[in-house]
């Protein structure tokens, strides 16, 4: 029951510091995009193949709600 609530705060901190510097949020994406991506490719089937497929997939959705921005 505690548990929530302490890793919110945590990610809040973590978020925080990462937020006052361009370069730390570049770099904070990009581990987010390759954690997501392979977090995909795990639940889709482990392969090369489905790394690849997670990737672009997630990669034309970035780039489709970037243009639309």
């Amino acid at each position: 029951m505690l548990r929530n609530p302490v890793q919110l705060a945590a990610i809040s901190v973590i978020l925080s510091g990462v937020m006052s510097n361009p370069l730390s949020v570049g770099a904070a994406l990009a581990v987010m995009f390759i954690v997501a991506t392979l977090t995909a490719a795990r639940r889709i089937a482990w392969s090369p193949t489905s790394v690849g497929v997670a990737c672009v997939s997630m990669a034309a959705g970035v780039l489709d709600s970037t243009a639309a921005v």
